[in-house]
Protein backbone atom coordinates (compact mmCIF):
# COMPACT_ATOMS: atom_id res chain seq x y z
CA UNK A 1 0.00 0.00 0.00
CA UNK A 2 1.49 3.49 -0.70
CA UNK A 3 1.67 6.13 1.40
CA UNK A 4 1.24 9.43 -0.25
CA UNK A 5 3.97 9.16 -3.05
CA UNK A 6 5.83 6.33 -0.71
CA UNK A 7 5.43 2.88 -0.39
CA UNK A 8 6.58 1.26 1.99
CA UNK A 9 7.72 -2.60 1.65
CA UNK A 10 8.30 -4.67 4.73
CA UNK A 11 11.11 -7.09 4.12
CA UNK A 12 10.68 -10.78 4.65
CA UNK A 13 14.52 -12.16 5.06
CA UNK A 14 14.73 -16.38 4.55
CA UNK A 15 18.07 -18.22 6.10
CA UNK A 16 18.27 -21.94 6.00
CA UNK A 17 14.43 -21.94 5.11
CA UNK A 18 12.93 -19.58 7.81
CA UNK A 19 12.01 -15.68 7.52
CA UNK A 20 14.98 -14.29 10.24
CA UNK A 21 13.11 -11.86 12.56
CA UNK A 22 16.11 -9.30 12.12
CA UNK A 23 19.86 -9.66 10.39
CA UNK A 24 23.05 -8.38 11.13
CA UNK A 25 24.15 -5.86 9.01
CA UNK A 26 26.99 -8.52 7.13
CA UNK A 27 23.77 -10.53 6.80
CA UNK A 28 24.01 -13.01 9.92
CA UNK A 29 20.82 -13.94 11.54
CA UNK A 30 19.55 -12.91 14.90
CA UNK A 31 16.35 -13.81 16.39
CA UNK A 32 14.29 -17.31 16.44
CA UNK A 33 13.14 -18.23 12.85
CA UNK A 34 9.81 -18.69 11.86
CA UNK A 35 7.98 -20.00 8.38
CA UNK A 36 8.38 -17.09 5.60
CA UNK A 37 5.00 -17.49 4.68
CA UNK A 38 3.55 -16.61 8.38
CA UNK A 39 5.81 -13.92 8.27
CA UNK A 40 4.64 -12.62 4.68
CA UNK A 41 1.32 -12.99 6.05
CA UNK A 42 1.60 -10.89 9.17
CA UNK A 43 2.70 -7.92 6.84
CA UNK A 44 -0.46 -8.15 4.54
CA UNK A 45 -2.59 -8.58 7.50
CA UNK A 46 -1.28 -5.18 8.56
CA UNK A 47 -2.11 -3.94 5.14
CA UNK A 48 1.22 -4.31 3.09
CA UNK A 49 0.38 -4.65 -0.34
CA UNK A 50 4.36 -5.34 -0.98
CA UNK A 51 6.26 -7.63 0.26
CA UNK A 52 10.62 -7.39 -0.21
CA UNK A 53 11.16 -11.61 0.15
CA UNK A 54 15.07 -11.82 0.44
CA UNK A 55 16.65 -14.93 0.14
CA UNK A 56 19.59 -14.38 2.39
CA UNK A 57 21.34 -17.29 1.61
CA UNK A 58 22.18 -16.66 -1.99
CA UNK A 59 22.70 -12.99 -1.13
CA UNK A 60 25.63 -13.91 0.98
CA UNK A 61 26.74 -17.25 -1.30
CA UNK A 62 26.18 -19.72 1.64
CA UNK A 63 23.17 -21.59 -0.16
CA UNK A 64 19.72 -20.98 -1.79
CA UNK A 65 15.98 -20.70 -0.92
CA UNK A 66 14.75 -20.20 -4.15
CA UNK A 67 12.29 -23.14 -4.33
CA UNK A 68 10.78 -22.00 -0.52
CA UNK A 69 10.48 -18.00 -1.91
CA UNK A 70 8.41 -19.46 -5.02
CA UNK A 71 6.01 -21.34 -3.05
CA UNK A 72 5.64 -18.70 -0.81
CA UNK A 73 5.20 -16.37 -3.98
CA UNK A 74 2.53 -19.21 -4.89
CA UNK A 75 0.83 -19.15 -1.00
CA UNK A 76 0.32 -15.76 -1.62
CA UNK A 77 -1.27 -15.62 -4.64
CA UNK A 78 -3.48 -17.34 -3.79
CA UNK A 79 -4.51 -16.26 -0.44
CA UNK A 80 -4.02 -12.80 -1.14
CA UNK A 81 -4.16 -12.34 -5.00
CA UNK A 82 -3.63 -8.32 -4.67
CA UNK A 83 -0.32 -8.32 -2.96
CA UNK A 84 2.81 -8.13 -5.35
CA UNK A 85 6.44 -9.45 -4.25
CA UNK A 86 9.98 -8.18 -5.00
CA UNK A 87 12.41 -10.93 -5.22
CA UNK A 88 15.95 -10.19 -3.96
CA UNK A 89 18.89 -11.93 -2.96
CA UNK A 90 21.50 -13.84 -4.93
CA UNK A 91 20.24 -12.43 -8.46
CA UNK A 92 23.18 -11.96 -10.45
CA UNK A 93 22.00 -13.94 -14.01
CA UNK A 94 19.08 -13.68 -16.72
CA UNK A 95 18.77 -17.38 -15.63
CA UNK A 96 18.19 -15.87 -11.83
CA UNK A 97 16.20 -13.01 -13.62
CA UNK A 98 14.19 -15.77 -15.69
CA UNK A 99 13.52 -17.69 -12.28
CA UNK A 100 11.98 -15.25 -10.13
CA UNK A 101 10.00 -13.77 -12.51
CA UNK A 102 8.31 -17.56 -13.36
CA UNK A 103 7.68 -17.99 -10.04
CA UNK A 104 5.13 -15.06 -9.89
CA UNK A 105 7.79 -12.37 -8.59
CA UNK A 106 6.36 -9.00 -10.02
CA UNK A 107 9.80 -7.08 -9.71
CA UNK A 108 13.44 -8.78 -9.38
CA UNK A 109 16.08 -6.70 -7.50
CA UNK A 110 19.88 -7.47 -9.73
CA UNK A 111 22.24 -7.75 -6.90
CA UNK A 112 25.37 -5.35 -6.31
CA UNK A 113 27.58 -8.02 -7.30
CA UNK A 114 26.30 -8.16 -10.37
CA UNK A 115 27.60 -4.57 -11.49
CA UNK A 116 31.49 -5.98 -11.95
CA UNK A 117 30.42 -6.24 -15.50
CA UNK A 118 28.31 -3.80 -16.21
CA UNK A 119 28.07 -4.85 -19.99
CA UNK A 120 26.11 -7.36 -18.90
CA UNK A 121 23.87 -5.71 -16.92
CA UNK A 122 22.88 -2.94 -18.93
CA UNK A 123 22.15 -5.84 -21.46
CA UNK A 124 20.04 -7.21 -18.45
CA UNK A 125 18.42 -3.79 -18.02
CA UNK A 126 17.40 -3.33 -21.90
CA UNK A 127 15.86 -7.34 -21.42
CA UNK A 128 13.68 -7.25 -18.10
CA UNK A 129 13.12 -3.50 -18.38
CA UNK A 130 10.22 -2.43 -15.74
CA UNK A 131 10.46 -6.04 -14.10
CA UNK A 132 14.17 -5.64 -13.05
CA UNK A 133 15.53 -3.02 -10.17
CA UNK A 134 19.25 -2.47 -10.01
CA UNK A 135 20.97 -2.62 -6.66
CA UNK A 136 22.78 0.06 -5.26
CA UNK A 137 24.90 -0.76 -2.21
CA UNK A 138 27.33 1.94 -1.53
CA UNK A 139 29.30 3.30 0.93
CA UNK A 140 31.41 6.05 1.45
CA UNK A 141 35.43 5.74 -1.01
CA UNK A 142 37.06 6.81 2.53
CA UNK A 143 34.64 4.24 4.75
CA UNK A 144 36.26 1.39 6.00
CA UNK A 145 35.11 -1.84 4.13
CA UNK A 146 33.58 -3.55 7.06
CA UNK A 147 29.93 -2.68 6.93
CA UNK A 148 28.70 -3.36 10.37
CA UNK A 149 31.32 -0.92 11.69
CA UNK A 150 28.88 1.80 14.02
CA UNK A 151 28.15 5.10 11.81
CA UNK A 152 29.96 7.92 12.20
CA UNK A 153 27.95 10.42 14.29
CA UNK A 154 28.81 13.22 12.69
CA UNK A 155 27.51 12.28 9.48
CA UNK A 156 24.02 13.70 8.70
CA UNK A 157 21.47 10.71 9.63
CA UNK A 158 23.78 8.86 11.91
CA UNK A 159 23.44 11.33 14.62
CA UNK A 160 19.77 11.22 14.98
CA UNK A 161 19.84 7.89 16.34
CA UNK A 162 18.45 8.89 19.81
CA UNK A 163 16.09 11.47 17.91
CA UNK A 164 14.82 8.42 16.07
CA UNK A 165 14.30 6.38 18.88
CA UNK A 166 12.06 9.12 20.03
CA UNK A 167 10.11 8.78 16.85
CA UNK A 168 11.26 11.85 15.60
CA UNK A 169 11.34 12.81 12.21
CA UNK A 170 14.83 14.00 10.66
CA UNK A 171 14.96 17.91 9.84
CA UNK A 172 13.21 18.26 6.56
CA UNK A 173 16.01 20.00 4.91
CA UNK A 174 19.13 18.20 4.33
CA UNK A 175 22.81 19.03 2.66
CA UNK A 176 23.40 17.27 -0.54
CA UNK A 177 25.71 14.39 -0.49
CA UNK A 178 28.29 14.45 -3.32
CA UNK A 179 28.15 11.14 -5.11
CA UNK A 180 31.68 11.21 -5.80
CA UNK A 181 32.19 10.32 -2.69
CA UNK A 182 30.56 7.51 -2.90
CA UNK A 183 31.32 3.60 -4.40
CA UNK A 184 29.44 0.77 -5.06
CA UNK A 185 30.40 -1.69 -2.57
CA UNK A 186 28.10 -5.00 -3.08
CA UNK A 187 26.97 -6.81 0.58
CA UNK A 188 28.70 -10.13 1.26
CA UNK A 189 31.00 -9.94 -2.09
CA UNK A 190 34.17 -8.94 -1.94
CA UNK A 191 35.41 -5.39 -1.94
CA UNK A 192 34.28 -2.45 -3.57
CA UNK A 193 33.40 -2.38 -7.37
CA UNK A 194 34.02 1.26 -8.57
CA UNK A 195 32.95 4.77 -8.55
CA UNK A 196 29.06 4.78 -8.02
CA UNK A 197 28.98 8.29 -10.62
CA UNK A 198 30.00 6.54 -13.72
CA UNK A 199 28.06 3.29 -12.65
CA UNK A 200 24.88 5.00 -12.44
CA UNK A 201 25.64 7.18 -15.82
CA UNK A 202 25.75 3.73 -17.61
CA UNK A 203 23.34 2.40 -15.69
CA UNK A 204 20.80 5.64 -16.54
CA UNK A 205 22.03 5.70 -19.93
CA UNK A 206 20.72 2.10 -20.48
CA UNK A 207 17.70 2.88 -19.44
CA UNK A 208 17.06 1.30 -15.99
CA UNK A 209 13.89 1.59 -14.34
CA UNK A 210 14.74 1.36 -10.47
CA UNK A 211 16.89 1.50 -8.41
CA UNK A 212 17.22 -0.01 -4.72
CA UNK A 213 19.65 2.30 -2.82
CA UNK A 214 21.10 0.61 0.32
CA UNK A 215 24.42 2.94 2.62
CA UNK A 216 26.28 -0.53 4.01
CA UNK A 217 26.99 1.74 7.30
CA UNK A 218 23.11 1.77 8.24
CA UNK A 219 22.23 -1.44 6.74
CA UNK A 220 20.80 -3.39 9.72
CA UNK A 221 21.84 -0.57 12.23
CA UNK A 222 18.75 1.75 12.94
CA UNK A 223 20.67 4.69 12.37
CA UNK A 224 18.41 6.51 9.92
CA UNK A 225 18.35 7.03 6.40
CA UNK A 226 20.96 8.56 4.10
CA UNK A 227 18.68 11.37 3.55
CA UNK A 228 21.63 13.45 1.34
CA UNK A 229 22.41 10.60 -0.62
CA UNK A 230 19.42 9.43 -1.40
CA UNK A 231 17.68 12.94 -2.63
CA UNK A 232 21.28 13.63 -4.57
CA UNK A 233 21.12 9.82 -6.59
CA UNK A 234 17.40 10.87 -6.54
CA UNK A 235 18.08 13.81 -8.49
CA UNK A 236 20.55 12.02 -10.50
CA UNK A 237 18.41 10.05 -11.94
CA UNK A 238 14.95 9.75 -13.68
CA UNK A 239 14.56 6.34 -12.69
CA UNK A 240 12.56 5.55 -9.47
CA UNK A 241 14.24 5.15 -6.46
CA UNK A 242 13.26 2.62 -3.45
CA UNK A 243 15.42 3.42 -0.01
CA UNK A 244 16.78 1.10 2.22
CA UNK A 245 18.68 0.27 5.18
CA UNK A 246 18.68 2.49 8.38
CA UNK A 247 15.18 3.25 8.90
CA UNK A 248 14.22 2.77 12.76
CA UNK A 249 10.70 4.80 13.37
CA UNK A 250 7.64 6.59 12.02
CA UNK A 251 10.02 10.16 12.46
CA UNK A 252 12.56 8.10 9.39
CA UNK A 253 9.70 7.57 6.78
CA UNK A 254 8.17 10.87 7.49
CA UNK A 255 11.32 12.32 6.68
CA UNK A 256 11.29 10.89 3.78
CA UNK A 257 7.87 11.55 2.48
CA UNK A 258 8.98 14.73 3.19
CA UNK A 259 12.15 14.40 0.60
CA UNK A 260 10.01 12.30 -1.76
CA UNK A 261 8.15 15.63 -1.60
CA UNK A 262 10.77 17.44 -3.75
CA UNK A 263 12.19 14.05 -5.61
CA UNK A 264 8.62 12.32 -6.18
CA UNK A 265 10.72 9.47 -8.00
CA UNK A 266 11.94 8.46 -4.57
CA UNK A 267 8.73 6.35 -4.66
CA UNK A 268 9.39 3.27 -1.87
CA UNK A 269 11.36 2.44 1.18
CA UNK A 270 11.94 -1.19 2.21
CA UNK A 271 11.28 -1.63 5.90
CA UNK A 272 13.19 -4.32 8.09
CA UNK A 273 14.74 -4.82 11.45
CA UNK A 274 12.60 -2.17 13.02
CA UNK A 275 9.49 -3.85 11.97
CA UNK A 276 10.31 -6.92 14.26
CA UNK A 277 11.70 -4.67 16.98
CA UNK A 278 8.23 -3.04 16.87
CA UNK A 279 9.92 0.22 16.31
CA UNK A 280 7.60 0.47 13.32
CA UNK A 281 4.15 -0.58 14.04
CA UNK A 282 3.28 -0.97 10.29
CA UNK A 283 -0.64 -0.54 10.12
CA UNK A 284 0.05 2.54 11.82
CA UNK A 285 2.52 3.47 9.39
CA UNK A 286 -0.08 2.47 6.62
CA UNK A 287 -2.80 4.47 7.93
CA UNK A 288 -3.69 7.49 5.79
Amino acid sequence: MAVGPLRLLPAVDVANGLAVTHRTSAGGDAGAGISALDACLRWVEAGADWIHLVDLDAAFGRGSNAALLAQVIADLARLHPGVSVQWSGGVSSADDVERALAAGAKRVNLGAGALKDLAATTALVGRFGRHLNVCLDVSAASAAPNPAAPADPATPGAAQLAGAQRGAAQPATQPSADLATYVVHPRGQGGPVGPLEPILAALNEAGTGAYVVTDRVRDGALSGPNLPLLGALSGATSAQVIASGGVSCAGDIAALQDLAASHPNLCGVILGKALYTGQIDLKAALRP
